[in-house]
């Protein structure tokens, strides 16, 4: 092997190097940003006949968890759907209003403020710290 050749080696083996470290650097200093995702790159050996020629940096990769990202856009879905659904059930209230600003107006009857105290009452626990509510059963009372 000549001098050229190793001198071509070798500056290619830097320069990989010098990109190697580059990429790791670029991965410490992004590594507490959100939705970063660390990347890697291969490294070949670039040979002749078997007479070695030096080192070639390949392509930069992505190193994605995809089971970890199937969650994460399951949970930006859900967190869409009762979003919309929130907005939606806002929209009726201001349209048909509240069951407690139904109940203060002059147009609610007593029959309504009735089942509004009584609604309210069954989830309030009684005094023994049970619920509001008793049921009994079929046969006598348990």
């Amino acid at each position: 092997m000549g001098l050229g050749a190793a001198l071509s080696i070798a500056t290619s083996s830097l320069a990989n190097v010098s990109s190697q470290l580059s990429l790791v650097s670029h991965n410490v200093a992004n590594a507490d940003t959100p939705g970063y995702v660390a990347e890697t790159a291969t490294q070949q050996s670039e040979t002749v006949d078997g007479l070695g020629l030096g080192v070639v940096t390949g392509p930069v990769t992505r190193e994605i968890d995809t089971a970890l990202q199937a969650q994460a856009f399951q949970q930006a879905s859900t967190v869409a759907g009762l979003q919309t659904t929130q907005t939606a059930l806002q929209a009726i209230d201001a349209v048909q209003g509240t069951l407690a600003r139904a109940a203060t107006s002059p147009a609610c009857s007593a029959a309504c403020r009735t089942v509004l105290h009584l609604a309210q009452r069954s989830q309030q626990p009684d005094a023994a710290g049970g619920g509001g509510v008793q049921r009994r059963h079929a046969g006598g009372n348990h």
